[in-house]
């Protein structure tokens, strides 16, 4: 360990208050995160680099002509593997909803009894103007924002049951339960959401919680700045995670085409195991 700042050479403190090896002077501080941030850069760059390769690589299987240079766009990767949705999961899950729904039949979506003031399904105006790179940069990620849900049951709320509740009005609690107990996939990632299934989320965006329908990492963000919906032009889409490439696809117009790297701890993510 060091003794002295990596930057001015003074003793660091003991312990030390950060492990970059600078302390706490302002100046050493703002050339420890300048390096930080060139570090970032310099590997965002060559994950570019290596999913160019890949590309070049697998020419023909992504579609993509000798000549073409698409721009790379970085995407976070879901590397968990899918397993059978154990039954632990699954009944801890309805023992949630079966809460909610209890909740929402004695006070209302938010404490209250007015449920009728829940807003309809919402979608980012990104989300909504760009359905197809939405859904190209999404199922190349293969859902890493979904793992959160794991622990929070799906992000399902009052609002969102009181919102189902409103649209079928002759349902009862229990065809809500049974509603959302059908939508459960026998197969699922593991440490993810239970709705989190090979195809992708299990539940149609109205029964899903606001937050699934809105909500964009910035890798997204990015992503829909730099392009026009349904457009022509390709796009490389690379799904990274700790630093490691997984999958690279072509997205082209309406098309998506994928190539999963061999070594990738996904690889093995299309067979399902026991839980």
């Amino acid at each position: 360990m060091n003794e002295t700042c990596r930057f001015c050479r003074r003793p660091l403190p003991r312990p030390p208050r950060w492990s970059d090896g600078a302390c706490d002077a302002p100046a050493c501080r703002h050339a420890a995160t300048t390096a930080a941030l060139r570090r970032w850069q310099q590997s965002r760059e060559e994950l570019r680099a290596a999913a160019r390769s890949v590309a070049r690589e697998h020419a023909v299987e992504l579609g993509l002509p000798a000549e073409a240079a698409p721009p790379v766009n970085l995407l976070p990767a879901n590397g968990n593997r899918l397993r059978t949705l154990p039954d632990d999961r699954r009944e801890r899950f309805l023992h949630h909803l079966r809460g909610l729904l209890a909740a929402v039949e004695a006070h209302g979506a938010a404490g209250d009894a007015n449920i009728t003031e829940t807003a309809p399904v919402a979608e980012t105006a990104p989300v909504a103007e760009n359905p197809t790179a939405v859904d190209h940069a999404c199922a190349t990620c293969r859902g890493r924002c979904c793992r959160l849900g794991g622990v929070r049951h799906a992000f399902l709320d009052g609002p969102t049951i009181a919102r189902y509740r409103r649209d079928h009005p002759d349902a009862t609690a229990a065809d809500v339960l049974a509603a959302y107990a059908a939508k459960l996939p026998d197969v699922t990632y593991e440490n993810s959401c239970v709705y989190h299934g090979r195809l992708g989320c299990g539940l149609p965006r109205a029964m899903r919680a606001e937050l699934c329908n809105t909500w964009m990492c910035d890798d997204l963000v990015q992503h829909l700045r730099g392009v026009t919906d349904g457009a022509a032009d390709p796009v490389l889409l690379a799904a990274v995670e700790d630093g490691r490439l997984h999958r690279v696809a072509l997205s082209v117009g309406p098309a998506r085409r994928e190539v999963e790297l061999p070594d990738a701890s996904a690889a093995g993510a299309r067979g399902a195991g026991p839980g």
